[in-house]
């Protein structure tokens, strides 16, 4: 996958999730276009910033929904516990250290410690 393309596809999560900070619109554009964007800086601050890991890292509950006094045996489900919520906060320490940006939020994107 071609840096264009990853930062389109993290993009893509993030906003899917939430985010709506500055770039969301990246993940909207061509990865062709995307070049002029990682030619620059700002990508770097928008990537390192906690808006975008609470967003990219945050627990995906568009699962479904259900009502009624059990939970039907039949359906899966996750507890949703404050380490989990709280696991972009590893992640966004992480980003203030490393150089690969990209490479980071593509290889822990779905974290197994993050369940």
């Amino acid at each position: 996958m071609s840096q264009p393309e990853m930062l389109q596809a993290i993009m893509a999560r993030a906003y899917s999730r939430g985010y709506r900070g500055f770039g969301g619109i990246w993940s909207h554009r061509r990865p062709q276009r995307l070049e002029t964007v990682l030619d620059g800086d700002e990508w770097h601050e928008v990537i390192r910033s906690e808006a975008f890991c609470q967003s990219f890292w945050a627990p995906d509950l568009s699962a479904g929904v259900f009502s009624g006094p059990a939970l039907p045996e039949h359906l899966p489900f996750a507890v949703v516990t404050e380490r989990i919520l709280d696991a972009w906060k590893r992640h966004h320490l992480a980003l203030q250290e490393t150089s690969d940006l990209l490479g980071y939020c593509v290889e822990h994107s779905d974290d197994p410690e993050d369940r």
